[in-house]
């Protein structure tokens, strides 16, 4: 299903009609002929035959390159805003977590798991599962900033090439740039208000890390007939 979407898709609306239009016309030509029916109709029918032909070959089929090409440069764009947000995901899980179940680390939980990781994650530990310099500290902050500077660059990009055709698709990845900045301030917020030698559970954070997970999956989805 997937498959046919991504082409007709690339082929265009227009395209789509135009080449309904030629089998419709293809038709009519063949029954005139059967018939023995009036020339200048079947002339004319060839003629638009013609020149819906000759469409397809100068517009439809470039575009169709075009366009299939675009496809492959935001689908990997799509691939890399995911990746964001399992390397997000993947600090929510303490080490042994991942050491006993390594799948953790290239999924978006559901959000049962996210429940559950959610109960057992102290925001006081700094989470580590992510690169950082040899001047930096790590933090949740700094973990936040680096995810957000990345799904902004790829959303500058896809932007440039995706267009009005996609807009849908950029919204989502908007939507997300946006969550991602509200769970920041709110884990600084939380952080800030409770003195240091209290652990900070991360239950508050649960429901908007879920709707995050939603987001994250309707761009799988997305991503999935691209």
């Amino acid at each position: 299903m997937g498959t046919i979407k991504r082409f007709l898709y690339c082929i265009g609306k227009d395209s789509i009609v135009l080449i309904l239009l030629l089998i419709l016309f293809a038709i009519v030509v063949a029954i005139i002929n059967l018939c023995d029916g009036c020339v200048i109709c079947r002339d004319i029918c060839i003629s638009f035959v013609s020149g819906i032909i000759i469409f397809i070959i100068t517009t439809t089929i470039p575009r169709y390159r075009q366009r299939k090409d675009k496809c492959v440069f935001i689908k990997s764009r799509i691939v890399s805003v995911i990746e964001s947000g399992n390397r997000l995901f993947r600090n929510m899980y303490s080490n042994d977590d991942i050491y006993r179940n390594s799948n953790v680390i290239n999924n978006i939980p559901s959000n049962e798991e996210i429940a559950k990781i959610c109960k057992n994650r102290d925001f006081r530990k700094v989470p580590t599962a992510y690169a950082y310099t040899a001047g930096e500290e790590p933090s949740w902050n700094l973990l936040f900033c680096k995810i957000l500077w990345d799904i902004e660059s790829l959303i500058t990009e896809m932007v440039a090439i995706a267009g009005q055709e996609n807009l849908d698709l950029i919204n989502v990845c908007d939507d997300i740039h946006r969550r991602i900045e509200d769970i920041n301030i709110k884990v600084g917020v939380q952080l800030a208000a409770v003195p240091e030698t209290v652990n900070v559970n991360a239950d508050f954070l649960c429901e908007d890390l879920q709707e995050l997970a939603a987001q994250f999956r309707e761009l799988q989805n997305y991503n999935e007939w691209l």
